[in-house]
């Protein structure tokens, strides 16, 4: 208990002052119980990550090493209970999403939820205990819909030939926003009714310009030694 006019101070979570050029990054889980830390020495697209158990009081809890090698870039997605999923470029170049057991971190008990397609996985996110994951498809994006096991459940329809990003939301959502754009469209926010898998533009900026009166096309070509 603090008296009036005491100063609080926060307790510290992690540092290493043997390393003062390392970068940090610390994320909640949704569902509060870990603190999950990613480490970067530099800016190559590889990291260490650490996790808390923040059910513990903070004299008890320790930061625990999940990832400890510098082999690969780690994104945590979220988790179930003490299963934690990440997006990775660890043996795919065109990236997956791994589950990790914090019970058995090794890497012989990783299990590939999400394997590695022809077509490289931008990015991933878990709304609505599913993972919404964005790919770059022929220059333009596609958005597939996966359970929690990795079976795919179907595509979000985009309007067009273009380019998404912002798949936000919290794992127990059944909405999500994201951001749309093409040659022939300004950026606009959309509404996902994942529900329904219905979209509807939820913010749209005003410009002087009919884009009905354009359109835009791919079309593809062979070169001389074969490559479409």
């Amino acid at each position: 208990r603090l008296h009036e006019g005491t100063p609080w101070v926060p307790p510290l979570i992690y540092e290493r002052k043997d390393q003062p050029d390392w970068l940090f990054g610390a994320q909640v889980s949704d569902d509060g119980r870990y603190l999950v830390i990613s480490v970067a020495r530099n800016t190559e697209p590889k990291n260490l990550v650490l996790y808390r158990d923040l059910a513990k009081k903070h004299a008890d809890a320790t930061n625990e090493t999940l990832i400890g090698e510098w082999d690969a870039s780690y994104q945590f997605l979220g988790n179930t209970k003490g299963t934690f999923y990440f997006l990775t470029d660890k043996d795919a170049p065109r990236r997956r999403i791994v589950a990790i057991d914090t019970k058995h971190v090794e890497k012989a008990h990783w299990k590939e939820v999400v394997p590695q397609a022809a077509d490289t996985l931008q990015n991933a996110s878990i709304v609505n205990h599913s993972f919404i994951a964005e790919y770059m498809q022929d220059a333009h994006s596609a958005v597939r819909l996966f359970d929690m096991k990795g079976k795919a459940t179907g595509t979000i329809a985009l309007p067009g030939l273009g380019s998404v990003a912002d798949f936000s939301g919290r794992t127990a959502d059944t909405e999500t926003f994201y951001t749309y754009s093409s040659y022939t469209a300004p950026p606009t926010v959309f509404r996902q009714d994942l529900k329904t898998n219905t979209s509807s533009v939820f913010r749209a900026p005003k410009v002087a310009i009919d884009s009905s009166l354009y359109e835009t096309r791919q079309v593809f070509y062979s070169s001389k030694d074969g490559t479409r």
